[in-house]
């Protein structure tokens, strides 16, 4: 699951993950739309397989996997409902990070406080 396959169907060389949320919102290109339908039908085992594996209680996904979610919050949020062989259901909160494409700004601003969380005596404001 990447988002090449589809920039290439689109005829687009990159877009950020906002961009591409209004892009494939309004696309009516049956190739694009069948890619679309592989990659969350992948995203949906890999789910499911993750779920059975390490029973969160709540996915959140970035990036391109956020996109993905926001096309098809339904079909994986179905996807990752599991019975388990008890009485009780359990159910899995599916969320998409918020900084979408403004994630890549917060890395500069760590690189900051990399010397004080790494040694916080010695950094510290005196």
């Amino acid at each position: 699951m990447s988002p090449e396959r589809i920039l290439s169907l689109l005829g687009r060389r990159k877009l950020d993950e906002d961009e591409l949320d209004i892009e494939l919102g309004i696309v009516r290109n049956p190739a694009v739309l069948a890619e679309l339908e592989h990659q969350v039908d992948t995203l949906s085992i890999a789910l499911t397989n993750f779920v059975n594996a390490f029973a969160p209680e709540s996915i959140v996904l970035s990036g391109y996997l956020g996109v993905l979610l926001s096309l098809s919050r339904e079909r994986l949020s179905t996807a990752v409902r599991v019975d388990p062989v008890g009485s009780e259901g359990r159910s899995v909160r599916l969320e998409r990070a918020r900084m979408r494409s403004h994630l890549m700004q917060i890395a500069p601003a760590e690189l900051a406080f990399a010397p004080l969380l790494e040694d916080p005596v010695t950094h510290a404001p005196r």
